[in-house]
């Protein structure tokens, strides 16, 4: 890994080569000898309470292992010592199942007696000693040093530093099942600890990325002849190549710009199958990278090996904040952003102001929780990069970058594969009949463009009608952000609650943008009839109302509900807000009667923003479980408990909606009177007919009960 620091202009940049190494060392003559033969047992108690077992065998040791490492293949789960002709030459002191030890040169070709001391019997019968070359090649690390050359450090052991050493670099490389085998290359270089060469890699040097992944497998053989012994020893490593750097202009990747999508995975780590789950992880990245994601990061856990290689292959990033191992992985981001934050906490940039308090850590979604929790979860994260991604780059100071106070959190693209970016921008996303729609394009473009074609806009319902259309004129273009024009259309033909889609496109450029926009009834919220009682209170009125077989709407005040927790759209940065219901989204039953006047999909959208924000959800107990809740809360951080939002239940012979969306507090907006509007009108109506059951004693486990005087 080789990282360089420079300043230019006032502002910091950095770059990062990363290799990837997943293989084991080529040792030559090995060779293996099996002890299976005939073991003596001896016991010896040392204490009244402790027994020692002797276990020996004469063996012959072959003449050709001299100047070789013996290592001795047992399982034993006490402390096991190994004698030789008496004398102790090893201790192992764990359960490793190998003692690695060097036999005294007087004895090679020989006869000697192998002795094994432990406290508890031991299973001798796969016992094997096994002898390997001497160890030269101790490491090596490859960087990249132009378009065509890889620079080569090799580490050695046990070398002599008065002969040359020749040196032989194989490279094959790998792209998916592809592979091609490169020209080997030979070297003699002066005898040393630290070798370094040049491998011209020629036109087959390619960057690893978040699109392509190809990879390299070199392989170093090292070969030095001595006055008495010739050492020949080899390393292999898979590597892939990438550089990060971070200008003026944003963050790049082989010098292209990135957005990164960082999503918190710890939660994925739970899951049983995760340790070695090779297919678990392939399925969950491709799921994750599917919905914009191309970095994962973990803030508490020790994060698996499978992790990394599996991420190397499908072309994601990896941040672990609690990872002390710099992993030569092309995915690994650790050491990056560790040394970048702290170059960054240190540097004062004028002109870097922090650009909008986002998110500390995206909604985790965990495969532990079933697929309609997983897609509500994914759809909200989704909707909220997108929405920051937005904020990100209308910024002009730093075109895109996103500086959170921890660098970690930097979040930057949804879309890597395109250099420019369509934006429709509101200060709202829920507009009432009879209102006009404004909303502003803008272009974020990678380079200066003239003569594009005009920008062509629509406004549909679900229908396919359409209540509006024109034509923007582009106008000469800049690179960085452009403001096309503000798109204005009356809303006076949308004669029901619905949600419009407006789209813009141009055939210049391979980009559109479509937004949701929702229109609800100006009127205002209906008074509830006489079978409907509305209250906020669990009381003697809301029971005799039930048992006379009445109808209600309760909306119970936040300190009356127990065990409740309070919910939030989007994520603030500065808490734990990540960690709070309605981070991870909603799962809601759009096809539920009590929400017909209220257009939504089956997870949550902007016109459940600011219903989110004055909720307070609490646990669903078993009486309430025979039926899916209408609205439930995605948890982000217990699987096993689910939080209800909006709910029914029989009461005896009465019927009872309960609604932990306090509607009171948003009345003055569309999206809370209509919603308020659409319960009422399916309480008053004959298909309220709940399939859960509650008693009293149930109804005063949800909320506390509440004595009121007549």
């Amino acid at each position: 890994m080789k990282m360089s620091v420079w300043i230019k202009g006032g502002f910091m940049a950095f770059v990062l080569v990363l290799s990837l190494s997943c293989s084991n060392e080529l040792q030559t003559g090995r060779a293996l000898l099996n002890l299976s033969g005939d073991w003596t047992l001896e016991t010896d108690t040392v204490h009244s309470d402790r027994t020692l077992y002797s276990y020996a065998q004469q063996i012959a040791v072959p003449s050709d292992w001299k100047n070789k490492q013996v290592m001795l293949l047992m399982r034993a789960d006490a402390p096991t010592r190994l004698f030789v002709n008496g004398k102790e030459q090893a201790l192992q002191s764990t359960n490793q199942g190998r003692i690695r030890f060097k036999l005294p040169e007087e004895v090679i070709g020989t006869s000697v007696l192998l002795e094994l001391v432990s406290c508890q019997k031991l299973d001798v019968a796969s016992v094997q000693l096994e002898a390997y070359n001497q160890k030269l090649v101790e490491d090596f690390s490859v960087r990249q040093l132009d378009a065509s050359n890889l620079e080569v450090t090799a580490r050695l052991v046990s070398v002599d530093l008065d002969e040359p050493i020749q040196v032989e670099v194989g490279v094959v490389k790998r792209l998916g099942r592809l592979s091609v085998q490169l020209k080997t290359q030979k070297f003699e270089v002066q005898s040393d600890t630290l070798i370094r060469f040049v491998y011209d890699l020629g036109s087959n040097m390619h960057p690893w990325d978040i699109d392509h992944q190809p990879f390299y497998e070199m392989t170093v053989v090292c070969v030095q002849e001595g006055s008495d012994k010739k050492k020949r020893d080899g390393l292999s490593k898979f590597f892939g190549l990438k550089t990060m750097e971070l200008t003026r202009s944003g963050l790049q990747l082989n010098g292209k710009p990135i957005f990164l999508n960082v999503y918190p995975a710890d939660g994925l780590l739970q899951a049983p199958e995760c340790r070695n789950g090779v297919a678990f992880w392939r399925d969950t990245m491709k799921s994750l990278k599917a919905a914009g994601v191309n970095v994962l990061r973990f803030d508490y856990s020790e994060v698996p090996e499978v992790v990394y290689s599996t991420a190397d292959q499908l072309g994601l990033l990896c941040s672990a904040a609690s990872d002390k191992v710099v992993r030569d992985h092309p995915s690994d981001l650790s050491q990056w952003f560790a040394e970048t934050q702290q170059i960054l906490s240190a540097a004062s940039v004028a002109d870097s102001p922090t650009i909008f308090r986002g998110f500390k850590r995206l909604p985790i979604v965990r495969t532990a929780i079933d697929s309609d929790q997983r897609s509500a979860s994914i759809h909200h994260s989704e909707l909220i990069w997108r929405d920051l991604l937005d904020r990100c780059m209308l910024n002009p100071s730093l075109i895109g970058m996103y500086f959170p106070e921890n660098f970690m959190d930097v979040t930057v693209s949804l879309n890597g594969k395109t250099d420019n970016r369509l934006m429709l921008r509101s200060d709202r996303s829920v507009w009432s009949m009879g209102d006009a729609l404004d909303v502003e394009l803008i272009l974020f473009a990678s380079q200066p463009m003239n003569d594009l074609t005009p920008f062509a806009w629509s406004l549909a319902d679900p229908e396919g009608n359409v209540l509006g259309q024109g034509s923007l004129d582009a106008g000469k273009i800049v690179t960085g952000l452009n403001r096309i024009a503000r798109i204005r259309c009356d809303l006076n033909g949308v004669q029901k609650p619905t949600e419009l889609l407006l789209t813009v496109e141009t055939t210049s450029l391979d980009v559109s943008v479509q937004k949701s926009i929702w229109v609800f009834d100006r009127m205002a919220a209906p008074t509830a009839s006489k079978d409907v009682l509305v209250t906020s209170l669990l009381n003697i009125a809301l029971l005799r109302h039930l048992e006379a077989g009445g109808k209600a709407l309760l909306m119970p005040l936040r300190h009356t509900i127990f065990q409740g927790s309070s919910c939030v759209f989007v994520p603030q940065m500065q808490s734990n807000d990540s960690w709070m219901l309605g981070s991870a989204g909603l799962m809601i039953d759009a096809d539920h009667p009590a929400l017909s006047l209220f257009p939504t999909d089956a997870y949550a959208d902007w016109q459940w923003a600011s219903l989110m924000d004055v909720s307070y959800a609490n646990p669903i107990r078993a009486a309430l479980t025979t039926a899916q809740p209408i609205v439930e809360v995605v948890n982000p951080n217990n699987t096993q408990t689910r939080y209800g939002l909006l709910y029914e239940a029989q009461v005896g012979p009465g019927k009872l909606l309960i609604s932990m969306i306090n509607l009171q507090q948003v009345m003055d907006t569309p999206e809370g009177a209509q919603l308020y509007q659409s319960l009422i009108k399916y309480a008053q109506s004959s298909a309220f007919q709940p399939k859960n059951t509650l008693t009293e004693q149930d109804l005063r486990q949800l909320v506390q009960y509440t004595v009121t005087r007549f």
